[in-house]
């Protein structure tokens, strides 16, 4: 009897802490959703106590959304529960040939990993370390590579350019909506500067890197009668075409797609190597037997928990994408390729015991339409990461209102401000907004609110998100 009274007594002070929602907080959103604004939106929200379990408010919460960027909180999910936090991308150079007398006799080959940080210096620094020498066992710096450099992506499965289903290619030319590939480098994007020149002449292009993976047809030209002025990209494969108008002496920047990520990398390790005097034979596409070769300088990026950080805080397309491609090359092998990403999501509902509603999901970045997610499900999915061990990594990932990454300029001046934890999504008629506020009352809740189909920008759209986050965070 005295243990039972213990046990209810625990019960009535783990009570006393968690707030019931207040009584008019149905009618306050109900009111705020009636947003005249947003009349011919498709609205769905989820609140849910993170504490005792119970739902403040459910509005078509198990209706299927487009969720645009929201899909990267499934990724990074599901990245550090399969892949680990310390999971590290690899890339290397490999060879089968011998190396004398400052001679590599044999190809070079360039392995990739899927690592979405490479970078052109980091290329730099595998190159400078192949052609240092080894004074104490008297290696000489090599100074010639007498074989082709032979490019292995082959660990992302699936035929190169690999792009989301269902991507629009009006896209394609941009920076957001790059080619994932197994060797990427920089991105896989190129800043294109457009300068004026003289009026009257052609306007000059600057490429940055430099880079032989486009060809620009350049029309744009320099115009004393503008301001600034405008320019517009297109690229169709491999041709970037540039036109519009710039002022003299101005500058107008944009990044864009490059069509071949693996060729872009062997690229940059082509200049990087002929910067210490270095040449290597023609680019080729092979694969690379790692069991029977020397790795002659490996690369490892920081682990997938910094990385995610990354992802989420700027909601980086390309890095969601390349994790996304290393999960399908390596779970849920015996599936076809376009069957394994929800093959997998399938065995991690199962082993955590999640009912979702309303998920099919075609990439890793939320830029396809064809995405499709309930508020339920996403909510779900935030309070199971909520208990597990990588939550504190997980939830200091996700931008911070009013803080940094995505939400920096949002819920200013609030009590969400510096308080709640979120993933934006926005893309045409698509606003989302999905992660975790706590109460003034010190209850934690989870939330998902996701917009679909309204005609005006997302500026009420991010309004009325806002408003909801803000008002939970002074619940009292």
């Amino acid at each position: 009897m005295q243990r039972f009274t213990l046990i209810l007594l625990t019960l009535v002070c783990m009570l006393a802490v968690v707030a019931a929602p207040p009584a008019d907080l149905a009618a306050t959103l109900n009111k705020r959703l009636a947003d005249r604004t947003l009349k011919e939106a498709s609205i769905g929200v989820f609140i849910q106590s993170l504490e005792d379990g119970q739902i403040w408010y459910d509005h078509r919460a198990n209706d299927a959304f487009i969720p645009a960027s929201n899909a990267k909180l499934v990724t990074s999910i599901l990245a550090l529960e399969y892949l680990k936090p310390e999971y590290h991308f690899t890339t290397r150079l490999l060879t089968q040939g011998t190396r004398a007398d400052g001679v590599l006799n044999g190809d070079l080959y360039l392995q990739g990993g899927g690592d979405p940080s490479l970078k052109s210096t980091d290329l730099q620094t595998m190159a400078q370390l192949l052609v240092a020498g080894d004074e104490e066992r008297g290696i000489p710096p090599l100074k010639q590579i007498t074989g082709k450099l032979i490019l292995d992506a082959s660990f992302f499965p699936g035929n190169a350019p690999l792009l989301g289903k269902g991507w629009e290619k009006g896209d394609l030319t941009w920076y957001y909506a790059t080619p994932a590939s197994a060797l990427s480098c920089n991105r896989n994007a190129v800043t294109v500067t457009v300068h004026g020149e003289k009026a009257g002449k052609k306007a000059t292009v600057k490429l940055d890197p430099p880079t032989g993976i486009l060809t620009i047809v350049n029309q744009a030209v320099t115009s004393s009668k503008v301001r600034t002025g405008s320019v517009d990209m297109s690229r169709s494969g491999s041709v970037l075409r540039i036109t519009g108008k710039v002022a003299p002496g101005a500058d107008l920047s944009e990044e864009v797609s490059v069509p071949d990520p693996a060729r872009y990398t062997a690229e940059q390790l082509r200049v990087a190597l002929k910067g210490l005097g270095v040449t290597v034979g023609e680019v080729v596409i092979g694969t690379a037997d790692a069991q029977n070769m020397q790795v002659l300088v490996e690369h490892n990026s920081a682990p997938l928990g910094e990385l995610a950080v990354d992802m989420l805080k700027d909601s980086d397309n390309m890095y969601a994408e390349q994790l996304y491609w290393t999960l399908l090359a390596l779970y849920s092998l015996e599936k076809p390729l376009d069957e394994r990403y929800m093959a997998l999501m399938g065995d991690f509902l199962n082993h955590s015991g999640l009912i979702c509603w309303g998920m099919n999901l075609v990439d890793g970045s939320g830029l396809s339409r064809l995405n499709k997610i309930a508020p339920s499900t996403m909510a779900h999915l935030l309070t199971y990461m909520a208990a597990t061990q990588h939550f504190d990594l997980f939830y200091q990932a996700l931008p911070i209102a009013g803080e940094d990454g995505t939400l920096k300029k949002r819920m200013c001046d609030t009590a969400a401000c510096g308080n709640a934890h979120a993933k934006t999504g926005t893309m045409r008629s698509v606003s989302s907004l999905s992660g975790y506020v706590t109460t003034a009352a010190g209850e934690r809740l989870v939330f998902s609110i996701m917009l679909n189909g309204y005609r005006n920008s997302s500026v009420s759209a991010r309004k009325l998100q806002d408003d909801i986050v803000s008002y939970l965070a002074c619940v009292k």
